[in-house]
């Protein structure tokens, strides 16, 4: 057997493994996909390439293989009880990431931005130095640390970044950034700001190319051609470009292949695609999985869906810190301001009723849930404003990735066993 990607640790933790016997009619693990000899264990995030017949010991071990009346959804129920008695609490732990809104105000206006209409907040200079403060009295001091710039558009208030990398920088703090941005606004930002905000990354969101990316964007004529150039540049500064297509399969054009042939030449970019809205049918999933097959095919890159079992985002992770542009702490980057927010950076006063809250799971529906492989994956927050219910279109887009990409890293270790034969 050999393991391709390591199991959670967390799960290792209270899983353990699972003791052999004879005379037990062992079967597939309903939580396991696969593909030929490549097994999935979403029970456990561990993949494997594994002979049904001679590993057949390691896979029971490892929990692929369970007996034929064993009740494996209650062993996911006690993992998860497990983890958030011993693990809950937006104060438990020191963090490991923190995204920041520099301001909820943008350059762009594009018509489903989900802040639209939002009160314009921009952090000032002081709250910037607050939050440099904050951080450096929070952070896990035994890891490197994450930060994201988000807004809005954080290079609407580039200022605030310079603040706090600045203080950070001055602490000598093991941190890097990463940026979501339309990218309109980088040509105000040198080259020295980028690497003393120890960015690596760099997000931006597309929907078309060319005047009509300026449109739908509502930016200034020639944004898209200001973008590509951007891209250019990143890639000589050693800068990763993630961009992120939107599938909008209530228009009848269909730019998304474009967007994938411009930028399929660049080094330092990597593609994915999501659906502009998730309410959709299965044949809008099936466009958008032949639209990721297009970008595996022409880049060459095969990803693989990261879950966590640990939590399932931002508003269940302890480990995580989201900052408003006034200081106060969100469960969401999706929620810049209101009342259901659960702390300040001026305090250590934490509402864990309303963090709670937001770390509430969906109801489970006997019909789709139980039936689901990925069930000890799913995380869906009551309250989360960004995420739609899971629909059957959705649970199949999401079992037929995970299956196209084992089938994709078969292929891929076959061509590398042929081409070592040869």
């Amino acid at each position: 057997m050999k393991t391709i990607r390591k199991a959670n640790k967390v799960i290792q933790k209270y899983l353990g493994p699972q003791f052999v016997e004879d005379n037990i009619e062992y079967i597939e693990n309903k939580y396991v996909i696969r593909n030929e000899n490549l097994y999935y264990n979403c029970l456990t995030d561990e993949i494997v390439l594994a002979d049904n017949t001679e590993d057949r010991d390691q896979l029971i071990r490892r929990w692929y293989l369970v007996p034929k009346y064993f009740d494996i959804k209650s062993v996911d129920h006690l993992i998860r009880q497990n983890y958030k008695r011993t693990a809950y609490g937006p104060g438990s732990f020191l963090k490991r990431n923190y995204i920041i809104f520099t301001t909820t105000a943008c350059n762009a206006s594009c018509e489903y931005c989900f802040e639209k209409g939002m009160r314009p907040l921009t952090m000032s200079k002081e709250v910037g130095l607050d939050v440099a403060n904050y951080i450096i009295k929070s952070h896990d001091p035994s890891r490197k640390f994450k930060i994201k710039w988000f807004g809005g558009e954080p290079l609407v208030n580039k200022e605030a970044i310079n603040v706090i990398s600045d203080a950070l920088n001055d602490a000598k703090l093991n941190y890097y950034s990463d940026i979501s941005s339309n990218g309109d606004l980088l040509d105000s930002c040198t080259d020295e700001e980028l690497r003393n905000w120890k960015v690596t990354g760099i997000q931006f969101t597309l929907d078309a190319v060319g005047e009509e990316y300026d449109r739908i964007k509502g930016l200034p004529n020639g944004a898209y051609e200001r973008l590509k150039k951007s891209v250019s540049r990143l890639e000589k500064l050693g800068i990763k470009a993630k961009i992120r297509i939107h599938v909008n399969t209530k228009k009848e054009e269909k730019p998304w292949y474009k967007i994938v042939d411009e930028f399929k030449d660049f080094s330092n970019v990597t593609m994915y695609a999501r659906l502009l809205y998730q309410e959709s049918s299965k044949s809008d999933y099936d466009e958008l999985l032949a639209l990721e097959d297009y970008i595996t095919d022409n880049t060459g890159k095969v990803f693989f869906p990261i879950f966590s079992i640990n939590s399932h985002c931002m508003a269940d992770n302890s480990r995580m810190a989201c900052i408003t542009p006034n200081g106060e702490l969100s469960p969401c980057e999706h929620y810049a301001y209101g009342e259901l927010m659960y702390g300040s950076i001026y305090s250590s006063e934490r509402k864990y009723d309303v963090h709670k809250e937001w770390g509430k799971r969906r109801k489970t529906s006997e019909e789709m849930c139980l039936s689901c492989p990925l069930y000890p994956l799913c995380r869906q927050n009551t309250m989360c404003p960004a995420e739609g219910k899971c629909s059957e279109g959705y649970q199949y887009y999401q079992i037929e990735t995970i299956k196209r990409a084992l089938r994709k890293k078969v292929e891929e270790i076959n061509g590398r066993d042929s081409n070592t034969n040869n």
